[in-house]
Formats: structure tokens, C-alpha cells, sequence
């Protein structure tokens, strides 16, 4: 069984890239490790005729109809759409709205997250909390503009789990190799031979690269360094350095690793080049043992290690070009992420 995200969408004036949208979502679905527990419909009507206004209380009354049709979340990313929401969240449990106008990009950048963030297994709320961090980075003057209508009767926060049956992945099934016909212990005399490989330890330092910096590339900055402890001692679990290049972000980042290391079970440093998949997936090829061979397949193996690594975990991603790759904000463990105002 599939869950499927069907969506509909309208541009009788032709001014929008709905089809853009609708590409941005499903690759930020595509890149999740439950890609294939979803299936995405798109229905895009461009053309006027295809454009039918509903009153707001026969878009109430539609949804009531479709209670047997197990829908559990309406998103409607249009400017001023709360209105017609709050009339939706009286029959659906979970609506997101827009409670005033929103940028196209703003829209995309929303969206995008917040498919994302559902699709690594998150529930709505915290998706829709991540996905408003996203937004407070690209666009922090419409941070508000999303809003998360839930119904009266719903009973709890639900996730793609409580939806669909995912089959969890064994992350230990190329450590051991049996060979074993039968059951019991050597059935009809058969002799039974096991081949066992030691299991592969996940060492505390995660990355080839560490890029810590000493107290002589430290100096002056102990002010700085105490904040992005306040700050990552508060629940936070992504702190951000923004500014122009040269100013010693990565520096004091590095210097926060280096003083703080010893409090988490694993750490590392992610320094991003070109590409951030193949970034990540040098950095962690021999600490987490990857075994994939295609860049998309090694960049989830990564994501998929991280998330179910147990323990407190500490990364720095350094010199983020972009925030493209939403996945990277959903680990479950504190990141520090250092990138530069564009010129």
C-alpha cells in the first residue's frame, strides 16, 4: 500500500511554474529513503475552463463526502487560502494554509521542505515546523504566512508510519553471510556452514576530514563561541553562520568541534565542494561502510546511517552553497551549518 499525494493545481493567468513546483516536489520526495512507499498524482489545470471557483461552504460539504476516503492532510499553498482551511479543518485533521499572500518562491521553498521532511518519516507537525525553518532562512519576512489548521477531534500528530506499512531497513545486513537449508541444527545430516564477517563499528569520528582548528587560529572570539553554545544547549538542533567569506565562520566552527567533542558519541565535519551528495558521501565513505554505488544511492545510505545512528551526534557542514538538499536539515542530531551572503 502507497500513500498518494495528489496535486492539484490551477494558473488561469498563466503567471505561475506550476510545473516547477510540482518537479521540486517530487525530487525532494524521490531523494528520501521511503521514496517508494509514496506516489505522487499530478493533476495540473492551466487553461481557464479548467477553473471552477467553490463556494467556501461546498468545499466544506465536498470534503465531508470524502471521510471514506482516508484523507488526512489538505495543503493549499495559495495566497489567502487559511479561509478556505479553516472551512476544510472542520472534516480533515490536519490543513495547511496560507493566512495572507505568499511569494511564488516562498510557496516552492515551503512546499518543497515540508514533502521532504514528511517523506523521511517525520509527522506533519514536525515537518511542518521544519519546513518553516526553511523559510525563516530563504525568507524570513514570510515566515508566518504558513499555517497548520488541525481539527478539533483529531486525536494525535501523525507521520508516512501511521499511514503506510514501511518495511524497515536492516542496516547490519552485509555483516553476516549464512548459508542455511532447512531448520534446526544440521536437519538429515546436512552439514550447515556459517560465514560469519565481523561487524562494522561505527567509529566516534565520523569524517576523513576534521578540520579543527587550534588555540593559535582562535583568538579574540570567545564571546562568539559561548552564544553558539547558548544557542546549541537550547533544544536547537541547527544553529546557522551567515556572512560574507573571509569573516571566520568555518574557524569558529571548528574551534566549537574541537572544544566540545568529547560531549557526543560521534562527530564530524562535512566540508561541501561542488556537489553536496558527493560531499557527504566521501566524507562518510569508510566511517559508516558504504556500500551503494550510484551517488543518489550513496548521498540516502548516508542519510539513512546518520538518522538511525543512536547517540549524541555533533556535525558541521561547512560552506553551504544551497539549501537544495532539505534531507540534511532533517537529521536528528545538532548541526552547525556555515555558508556566505551572495554578492
Amino acid at each position: 500500500m502507497k500513500l498518494k499525494i495528489l496535486l492539484v493545481s490551477s494558473n488561469p493567468h498563466r503567471n505561475l511554474s506550476l510545473n516547477e513546483e510540482c518537479r521540486t516536489i517530487e525530487q525532494s520526495i524521490q531523494i528520501t529513503t521511503h521514496r517508494n512507499s509514496i506516489e505522487v498524482i499530478p493533476k495540473l489545470a492551466t487553461r481557464i475552463e479548467d477553473y471552477h471557483p467553490i463556494p467556501i461552504n461546498a468545499l466544506k460539504n465536498l470534503f465531508k463526502t470524502t471521510k471514506g476516503d482516508n484523507i488526512r492532510l489538505v495543503f493549499l499553498d495559495a495566497c489567502y487560502s487559511k479561509i478556505q482551511g479553516e472551512a476544510i479543518a472542520s472534516e480533515i485533521d490536519y490543513v495547511i494554509g496560507m493566512n495572507t499572500s505568499i511569494l511564488e518562491t516562498t510557496a516552492t521553498t515551503f512546499a518543497r521542505a515540508f514533502y521532504n521532511s514528511f517523506s523521511t518519516g517525520r509527522t506533519i507537525k514536525e515537518a511542518f515546523e521544519q519546513a518553516k525553518v526553511m523559510v525563516e532562512i530563504k525568507h524570513p519576512n514570510e515566515l508566518n504566512t504558513p499555517e497548520l489548521l488541525i481539527r478539533d477531534e483529531a486525536l494525535e500528530d501523525i507521520g508516512l508510519g501511521d499511514m503506510v506499512n514501511i518495511e524497515k531497513r536492516n542496516s547490519n545486513n552485509n555483516t553476516t553471510t549464512q548459508t542455511h537449508h532447512g531448520s534446526g541444527d544440521n536437519v538429515g545430516g546436512d552439514k550447515h556452514e556459517h560465514h560469519h564477517k565481523a561487524p562494522h563499528i561505527i567509529p566516534k569520528v565520523l569524517t576523513k576530514q576534521t578540520g579543527l582548528a587550534n588555540d593559535i587560529d582562535f583568538v579574540g572570539r570567545k564571546d562568539e563561541l559561548q552564544k553558539v553554545d547558548e544557542l546549541l544547549n537550547q533544544n536547537s538542533m541547527l544553529l546557522l553562520l551567515n556572512g560574507i567569506g573571509g569573516i571566520g565562520k568555518s574557524t569558529l566552527a571548528s574551534y566549537y568541534l574541537n572544544q566540545h567533542k568529547d560531549d557526543f558519541d560521534y562527530y564530524g565535519f562535512v566540508q561541501v565542494k561542488e556537489d553536496i551528495k558527493l560531499s557527504f558521501a566521501s566524507a562518510f565513505s569508510t566511517s559508516l561502510d558504504l556500500k551503494s554505488e550510484k551517488i543518489d544511492d550513496l548521498f540516502a545510505e548516508v542519510m539513512n546511517k546518520l538518522q538511525n545512528l543512536e547517540g549524541k551526534k555533533l556535525l558541521i557542514i561547512d560552506d553551504v552553497k544551497e539549501m537544495e538538499n532539505q534531507v540534511i536539515l532533517q537529521l536528528k542530531q545538532k548541526k552547525i551549518l556555515t555558508c556566505r551572503y551572495k554578492d
